[in-house]
């Protein structure tokens, strides 16, 4: 059975990192329970694993945190969950302007998308591969010769996903913004 799990991630074009937030498919926090998380991630469910407009007044609220209330903008892409009323009637009460970018258009005006998701994808992939070369052996035929049967937890996911995130640069975020400039 496949597991949905969607990961939330939000940026500043100083070059902030807000808290990712991870989001389960579940009906309570007990869904959380197998990521061990810990201060440097949010945590929340939903019956679909995807983010839905209460998660999104999470996100809101962070961005009004580390903004300090000052008027802010967060690009969006058109799901339905980021474009209720209720989303934009919190969005506006916490001095954060919406701005919706056109359907395909993502991976020309979304700054995460354009910097930022393809470098934490190819850190998870070798991540991964380290993962795997420490849990199994191979001899020069490829064939098994040792496997300590370590399973790649959640846990674990979560950790290497902190992991990636801490090590993309204030510049490389800034940069990622310039996308904007186009």
């Amino acid at each position: 059975m496949k597991e949905r799990i969607t990961l939330g991630l939000t940026i500043s074009a100083t070059g902030t990192k807000l808290k990712p937030i991870v989001i389960c498919k579940g009906e309570s926090d007990k869904c959380l329970n197998k990521f061990n998380l810990n201060k440097n991630i949010i945590g929340t469910h939903s019956s679909s694993g995807w983010i839905n407009e209460n998660i999104m007044l999470i996100v809101l609220d962070q961005i009004a945190k580390c903004s300090g209330g000052e008027k802010s903008i967060l690009l969006l892409d058109q799901y339905d969950a980021h474009k209720t009323d209720k989303v934009k009637e919190y969005a506006e009460s916490k001095n954060i302007i919406l701005i919706y970018i056109p359907v395909g258009m993502t991976y020309k005006y979304q700054p995460l998308d354009v910097g930022i998701n393809g470098i934490l994808k190819a850190k998870m992939k070798q991540f991964y591969a380290e993962f795997l070369t420490s849990t199994i052996k191979f001899n020069d035929t490829n064939k098994i010769i040792e496997d300590t049967g370590t399973a790649y937890t959640h846990a674990l996911f979560i950790k290497d996903v902190i992991r990636g995130w801490k090590s993309i640069s204030i510049k490389t975020i800034k940069h990622s913004f310039d996308c904007l400039s186009q």
